[in-house]
């Protein structure tokens, strides 16, 4: 008997699967480059403490920098079977380095002198998080890409909200980032939750969001 085919949201979320494992793959290569630079040279080998002092030496932080942009690109080789050596094709391994971790040599260089013995494991996780959201913006578009008008009832009925989501007002994007709150949120959404939200990012209460409430709730019917 052949297998049932997929639904349009069973391939959405398949492929934000997909979009996850990408970003804490290139998670995991930042913090293991990091961590690679500072037990390479800023670690005492016999006391284990990090001496980020040594960091005030430009000499230090070009082989910091180095260290760990040779750790990315063989993550970044590993990613997509490629065999790119940083030296040998600098403008091929930083187009690629790009796309799998947002950073390149250059741009661990410039990083590096800029924080210089500031570049604290605090430093390195801000500068982190901020590649991998870029990485999950660049991506994330590319798992709805086979959605169309016609699943916006799907998406709604996959969060459950059916009672207070009008998906006949909504655009298929708004659904969308609807439905990635929902995701991140550990799948859970009520109508307060989201109306919580808009209010919290100072933006009006979409008018696909039905009201379930009378008035005296506190909540204002949408148009």
């Amino acid at each position: 008997m052949a297998d049932k085919p997929k639904s349009s949201i069973e391939k959405l979320n398949e492929q934000y699967d997909t979009v996850d494992e990408i970003v804490d793959t290139a998670e995991q290569a930042h913090d293991a480059a990091y961590v690679k630079a500072v037990d390479t040279l800023i670690r005492d080998k016999k006391t284990g403490r990090v001496k980020r002092s040594l960091l005030k030496d430009e000499k230090v932080q070009l082989e910091f920098a180095k260290i760990m942009g040779d750790h990315i690109l063989n993550e970044t080789n590993r990613h997509f079977q490629t065999k790119y050596e940083g030296g040998k094709n600098p403008i091929e391994s930083s187009q690629l380095m790009n796309a799998f971790s947002k950073v390149t040599y250059k741009e661990l260089n410039d990083r590096v002198r800029s924080y210089g013995h500031k570049y604290t494991s605090k430093a390195h996780a801000a500068e982190k998080e901020e590649s991998l959201q870029k990485i999950r913006q660049e991506i994330t578009p590319y798992a709805s890409a086979h959605l169309g008008e016609k699943d916006k009832s799907g998406l709604v009925k996959a969060m459950n909200a059916d009672k207070f989501l009008d998906p006949e007002k909504a655009t298929l994007n708004q659904l969308l980032g609807d439905y990635n709150v929902w995701r991140q949120s550990g799948k859970t959404m009520s109508e307060e939750s989201l109306r919580d939200m808009y209010r919290q990012r100072g933006l009006p209460v979409p008018v696909y969001v039905k009201s379930t409430k009378s008035e005296k709730g506190g909540y204002t019917k949408a148009a």
